[in-house]
């Protein structure tokens, strides 16, 4: 299970505090906040939140940011998947995920070496408005072909969740859908 950050829903190292634990389920946090004015503070109290509950954390987009948070490695959007054999290249120890909304995204992705792809939208997403969904039938399909783990992302919340099939996505992503959830 992945929690993508954004401004819109607060502070992320305080929506991490408050997410329920889930035994036999593991957590990573992607750090987008590409708007926030000093994006690293906010980074920064993410990061010693993430170590001190052993949550993976992926800084989306920014290499040099996710060396600065000694982050476990990067998101990368899929307009940058070009980038990811060379960040493996640099930085083989790093866990590398993409974002991908189509087939040749996702055999990109698998062709570059990214360790997981977020196959997205699969539901309407209100992050990104305007955007197609893929939904649940066109998203299994296209994570049944890939050949790398897919988790689902976009529109994921208590009631779409259990549209999404497990055994062909290895888990999902959730920007509003996990941030306002609350123990």
């Amino acid at each position: 299970m992945a929690l993508f950050t954004d401004e819109r829903a607060g502070d992320p190292a305080s929506i991490l505090e408050a997410l329920p634990r889930l035994p036999g389920i593991r957590l990573a946090v992607i750090f987008r906040h590409y708007g926030a004015p000093d994006r690293e503070a906010p980074g920064r109290k993410l990061a010693r939140s993430c170590r001190m509950k052993g949550v993976v954390l992926l800084v989306a987009g920014d290499p040099a940011l996710a060396l600065r948070l000694r982050a476990d490695g990067m998101h990368v959007p899929q307009w940058q998947a070009k980038t990811i054999r060379g960040l493996k290249k640099v930085h083989p120890h790093w866990i590398i995920s993409t974002s991908c909304h189509d087939w040749p995204s996702l055999a990109n992705a698998a062709t570059n070496a990214a360790d997981c792809a977020f196959v997205s939208p699969v539901f309407a997403t209100s992050s990104h408005r305007g955007a197609r969904p893929l939904g649940p039938l066109r998203a299994h399909a296209l994570a049944a072909q890939a050949e790398l783990p897919c988790l689902a992302l976009g529109g994921i919340n208590p009631q779409t969740a259990g549209k999404i099939k497990p055994g062909i996505f290895a888990g999902f992503g959730a920007i509003d859908g996990l941030s306002r959830t609350r123990t």
